[in-house]
């Protein structure tokens, strides 16, 4: 499965950590909002390079959050950010089932 996440940064910071949604990244690439390939680690979390960049977007593939069985696919994950961008899908599919988010502490 692909993922694209794109996210802004304060230009002033020379190194930020993400956590990405995954346990495996394959043909991971991260571009600053100029096009400029970013250089960064994983170790746990992802350590990226980004003085002066404003916008990065991490793409890559990740096993682990799909399932496919017969012809219905699952996506599922667990996650602490407060607020996600929208999921786009790269072909006609529909949702059939969104779990309500959790509210309680």
């Amino acid at each position: 499965m692909k993922l694209d996440y794109p996210l802004e940064v304060d230009s002033t910071v020379a190194r930020i950590n993400v956590t990405l949604l995954g346990e495996i990244f394959e043909n991971m690439i991260i571009l600053d909002q100029d096009g400029v390939l970013l250089d960064y680690t994983i170790d746990g979390s992802t350590v990226i390079d980004v003085l002066g960049s404003q916008r990065v977007n991490i793409s890559y593939y990740t096993t682990g959050l799909s399932n496919k069985t017969s012809v219905l696919w699952t996506l599922r994950f667990n996650t602490l950010i407060e607020t996600l961008t929208p999921l786009s899908f790269s072909f006609n599919c529909n949702v059939f089932y969104l779990h309500p988010l959790w509210g309680g502490v």
